[in-house]
């Protein structure tokens, strides 16, 4: 049985007249006659009851129209959502974040607006898991910082904005007066770092500058939240290095953040993307951000 009978089928059906039938389905009406011949026989029932002056319906020819009503129907809807998601205009996009961006939101609302049948998740990752869920497809655009991505070689990356990796201290630290610190000046100090487990990547980075100036970070205590670092900084229970720009979205702490002297602290913010994504979403909302 193919698409092409039940067509012609319903044709039939809704017109109740061969010729008019054939017209609607661009074929001739032997032709039409032909395909219901065959789908008569493949189903072993009259669908048609035929004389000189009418064509109507069998009980069984009723009942298949029901049916056939609705799959065709059915069909068609599919058909429509697939070239709508191949468009972009229908689908889904997953956006990973590190943190509470602030331009994000209104992003978004403008992406909803402009595309209401994407479906957007937002979800906030530390970074090591954001970079898995990025390299297994369950993200498909993350804003997240510069580092650890040379291991990641199938994306492309567009830099937001420029940031630094900062000393952040008390007030009254006996380096808060310094305008800019060297990565020896931490030796010895207490420091309060992102846990391993959630930040292998970040540890890595920052315990190999260390290791290249000949020492150990004294790392006193490690967490897996940003918030509590800060908190437990302006506890006075140690110092940090963290992104100037991710410190700066909470306000409520009272610290000072040093830059470092060495070029190579430099860190930016930005968005990766898989090199050529198959979900056209991630193309529109990029274009909503103002990238491609």
């Amino acid at each position: 049985m193919e698409i092409r009978q039940l067509r012609c089928f319903m044709s039939v059906a809704e017109h109740l007249n061969f010729t008019k039938a054939a017209s609607r389905v661009f074929i001739t009406q032997s032709a039409i006659s032909y395909q219901i011949a065959e789908l008569e026989k493949q189903l072993d029932v009259k669908l048609f009851i035929r004389d000189k002056h009418s064509v109507r319906l069998t009980p069984a020819g009723e009942v298949f129209y029901q049916d056939v009503q609705r799959i065709l129907a059915e069909l068609d809807e599919a058909v429509d959502k697939v070239r709508m998601t191949k468009s972009g205009s229908l689908g889904k996009l997953s956006i990973g974040v590190l943190a509470s961006e602030p331009f994000l939101p209104e992003t978004i609302n403008r992406f909803n607006i402009a595309h209401p049948n994407i479906a957007v998740t937002l979800n906030r990752f530390p970074i090591d898991a954001l970079n898995t869920a990025m390299e297994r497809g369950e993200v498909d655009i993350g804003i997240t910082i510069s580092v650890g991505l040379a291991e990641m070689p199938n994306y492309r990356v567009h830099v937001l904005a420029a940031d630094v990796l900062s000393v952040v201290m008390r007030n009254d630290h006996p380096l808060a007066q310094r305008e800019r610190l060297t990565v020896t000046d931490l030796k010895d100090q207490p420091m309060i770092l992102i846990n391993r487990e959630a930040s292998s990547v970040m540890s890595k980075w920052f315990e190999g500058f260390c290791a290249k100036r000949g020492f150990i970070p004294n790392v006193v205590r490690r967490t897996s939240d940003l918030e509590t670092i800060l908190f437990q900084i302006e506890s006075g229970l140690g110092i940090s290095c963290l992104s100037r720009a991710r410190v700066a979205l909470y306000p409520r702490f009272n610290l000072r953040c040093v830059d470092f002297e060495e070029p190579e602290m430099a860190i930016n913010s930005v968005v990766v993307w898989r090199d050529n994504c198959d979900n056209p979403a991630v193309g529109l909302f990029l274009r909503e951000m103002g990238i491609v």
